[in-house]
């Protein structure tokens, strides 16, 4: 129940972060050579557009900047567990 509030009232900034992660993915020319390069660039992007989503909704209810890593950093591990795992199974 949890999840779905925090969904409903952080679906835009989630948005935002992700279209941002997907035109910085297509600039700096991602190149798929196969299916496994392919999911860790989707992966990647929907990490980072989390990651982005979650800073701006904390910096749209102005919360200090000195506890804004405090409070991503389950997201920040939840990352780097993820592509580490993806690294491994590839």
């Amino acid at each position: 129940m949890k999840l779905k509030k925090i969904i409903k009232e952080r679906w835009k900034f989630y948005l935002v972060g992700w279209i941002f992660a997907y035109i910085i993915a297509v600039n700096k020319g991602a190149e798929v050579n196969d299916v496994t390069h392919l999911i860790m660039l989707r992966v990647s992007d929907i990490f980072f557009g989390v990651l982005v989503g979650t800073a701006l909704y904390y910096g749209h209810i102005r919360i200090p900047v000195y506890e804004v890593p405090f409070k991503m950093s389950k997201y920040m591990i939840a990352f780097v567990l993820v592509i580490l795992s993806l690294k491994i199974l590839s």
